[in-house]
């Protein structure tokens, strides 16, 4: 049975892009520099997500799965980064800025960006002589100021670990035999299930 036209347009452009020298550099600047995933480039360019990833990750080219990782963690490096500013953002915020001079609640255009993004909603009422009132509701400081602190390492929670009837831990020594009989055990439960789950699909 054919495929519909539209996926083989995409199969076909999937391949022409592939075949393309600067194909890697692309998808890699797309996540490196951009911040971006593999699925917002791959829609972008009407290309099969499923195709370009196996092509990424064959082993049979481990310098394009390596430039390939790089990006990633680029690319990762910077999420962390932007999460850091906003969390601090909102756990430093300085409340007089949401104010012109004379007190009143400037317009969101002439906030600066940070204070703008610590703004989690703005409430507008009337009164019956038609004048306004509103109310600025701002993200949580505190909570802001704790999401930072746990993810630069500052706070810890502390996990407490026992064995049973709250004892200690129990412990005792494999001899090899008995780990490779322990984890040949474990490998043909997993082939058992997946042999289930695969048998229940066709179905």
């Amino acid at each position: 049975m054919a495929k519909p036209p539209k996926t083989r347009e995409r199969r076909e452009a999937t391949v022409a892009f592939l075949a393309e020298p600067e194909a890697l550099q692309r998808i890699c600047a797309h996540l490196g520099d951009d911040a971006r995933t593999l699925y917002e480039f791959c829609s972008a360019h009407g290309l099969r997500y499923q195709q370009v990833h196996a092509w990424l990750h064959d082993k049979a080219h481990p310098e394009r799965i390596s430039e390939y990782a790089t990006a990633l963690e680029a690319r990762d490096s910077q999420l962390t980064d932007r999460v850091h500013r906003v969390m601090r953002e909102v756990a430093e915020i300085d409340i007089r800025t949401l104010f012109d001079e004379n007190g009143n609640l400037r317009p969101f255009d002439d906030m600066p960006d940070d204070v703008a993004r610590s703004v989690a909603g703005l409430e507008v009422a009337h009164d019956k002589e038609g004048r306004e009132t509103r109310k600025v509701r701002l993200n949580d400081r505190l909570k802001g100021a704790d999401m930072l602190g746990r993810a630069l390492g500052m706070f810890k929670d502390r996990v407490e670990v026992t064995g049973k009837g709250g004892g200690p831990v129990q412990t005792e020594e494999l001899s090899t035999n008995e780990a490779a009989r322990r984890v040949a055990f474990l490998l043909s439960a997993a082939a058992r299930n997946k042999s289930k789950a695969t048998a229940t699909a066709k179905e």
